[in-house]
């Protein structure tokens, strides 16, 4: 019965969210779209992520991989409730994409960026993710199966379709802008996030306290990811500075040229204390003082959606309103709800 209520309250809270969102975004459906896309991919990272990290461990071994499995795990069954929460988006396409509308003119590559199109690239991204998701659920449970060549090649279809995913529901937005590096930058946040996800859950979620070693190599780890993603941002950067053509520039100038740098300044500095942080031994070996970090972390990388979307909508700079907090609420409520649901039948078919 207490699982009938707590369900019960999660689909009542998202339902009362998306509700009110409906009713505060009627002004501006385009704003209130991105907002909801803005609160669904950290969920859609924290699964996919997840899912990457178990295939990299697949391939490499070690300590820190079996300790983070579960987390992992449960970050990765995250994904369906991701994928249903995406239908609304997928629907409302139209309102979200400039391309998209009716009046959107000649100078966006309709060859490639049209609706029938972009459905079937999506759906394509989607199956091969749940596709994934079912062998490596499958591998975890029994073991017989081969691992090496599949996590191998999981690896390649992620890269190829997060790279995919980024240039439709992000590069997309902005018409005129390209760049090389934003799948592989979306990709590096998603592990990031997730491995800070994982390393929450572990703290919270196992009666083990971690090994101080262990712990160590959970921050390096952690260390490692966040640099990567900070160097893949700063090389995307650096490149368009360098090259100052309006085709690398146009992304970048109402990030930095309105209110909206003090988002972005923000993000950069206080991910910079991590790093200095996780530079020293004696902090990585405290296993809370870890997951406090982590947890701040995916709290910044959800920060970065926002630095990612919301500049495209409002140029003129940074305003955030209600649908901001309605979009995250109802999200998060349906995710929770969803992954209870997915979690549930995976017990079941295990047995």
């Amino acid at each position: 019965m207490t699982v009938r209520r707590w369900r019960a309250g999660w689909a009542t809270v998202a339902g009362l969210s998306f509700a009110a969102l409906y009713v505060v975004g009627r002004g501006d459906a385009r704003r209130a779209w991105l907002a909801y896309l803005v609160a669904w991919m950290p969920i859609l990272g924290i699964a996919l992520g997840s899912l990457s990290l178990l295939m990299v461990h697949a391939l490499t071994g070690g300590a820190w991989g079996r300790r983070l499995q579960p987390a992992f795990v449960s970050g990765a069954l995250y994904l369906p409730a991701a994928l249903l929460l995406a239908l609304p988006l997928l629907i409302a396409a139209p309102s979200i994409f400039p391309w998209a509308r009716q009046n959107a003119g000649k100078d966006w590559p309709f060859f490639y960026l049209n609706l029938p199109f972009f459905y079937a690239r999506t759906l394509v991204c989607f199956a091969c993710w749940l596709v994934w998701m079912r062998g490596i659920l499958g591998r975890l449970r029994d073991a017989s199966r081969p691992w090496p060549g599949f996590a191998a090649a999981g690896l390649v279809m992620m890269t190829v379709t997060v790279s995919l995913w980024a240039t439709d529901w992000i590069m997309s937005q902005v018409r005129g802008w390209h760049s090389t590096a934003l799948g592989v930058t979306v990709l590096s946040a998603q592990w990031l996030i997730a491995l800070a996800f994982a390393i929450v859950r572990d703290a919270r979620c196992n009666d083990t306290r971690c090994p101080p070693t262990l712990s160590r190599d959970l921050g390096s780890l952690l260390l490692v990811a966040l640099l990567g993603w900070a160097y893949l941002g700063f090389v995307d950067f650096l490149t368009a500075w360098i090259a100052d053509l309006p085709a690398d520039t146009v992304w970048y100038l109402p990030r930095l040229t309105t209110s909206w740098r003090w988002l972005g300044t923000g993000i950069v500095i206080l991910n910079f204390v991590p790093i200095v942080l996780l530079l020293f031994s004696a902090f990585k070996c405290n296993p809370r003082a870890l997951a406090r970090l982590a947890g701040a972390l995916a709290v910044l990388q959800a920060l970065y959606g926002f630095w990612l979307i919301l500049p495209d909508v409002h140029p003129q700079g940074m305003t955030l309103g209600l649908v901001d907090p309605l979009a995250w609420i109802g999200v998060c409520a349906g995710a929770m709800l969803g992954h209870a649901a997915w979690r549930q039948r995976s017990w079941r078919s295990s047995e």
